[in-house]
């Protein structure tokens, strides 16, 4: 859970059966759990789904274990609270699709 106390973000999350179609760099590249996309400059046609979010002072967002994100600050000043589960153990199903073993995934 995120609570944004203090400016602007802008959340892109696409959930974890898109794995396939976000061209994570390969394994033991040191961004290897990132995509190589450009989320600001993705063609109007690509078939990844994703959902997008603006978050204001007050604001709260749920960020589903697993789930790939890209944030991006819409503001100088920010300040969020984020609180995490460590109840993942039980989720690794979640990114079989990713071309990877999910234990070098995290």
């Amino acid at each position: 859970m995120i609570v944004l106390l203090k400016g602007q973000r802008r959340f892109l999350l696409s959930p974890t059966d898109q794995c396939p179609l976000l061209q994570l760099y390969e394994v033991g590249h040191p961004s290897s759990r990132q995509t190589s996309l450009d989320f600001m400059n993705l063609p109007l046609d690509s078939p990844l789904l994703m959902n997008e979010v603006i978050l204001r002072p007050g604001d709260a967002i749920y960020l589903p274990s697993f789930w790939f994100h890209s944030i991006i600050s819409l503001t100088e000043d920010m300040a969020q609270c984020a609180a995490w589960s460590d109840g993942t153990h039980n989720r690794w199903h979640l990114v079989e699709g990713c071309d990877r073993p999910a234990s070098q995934m995290w």
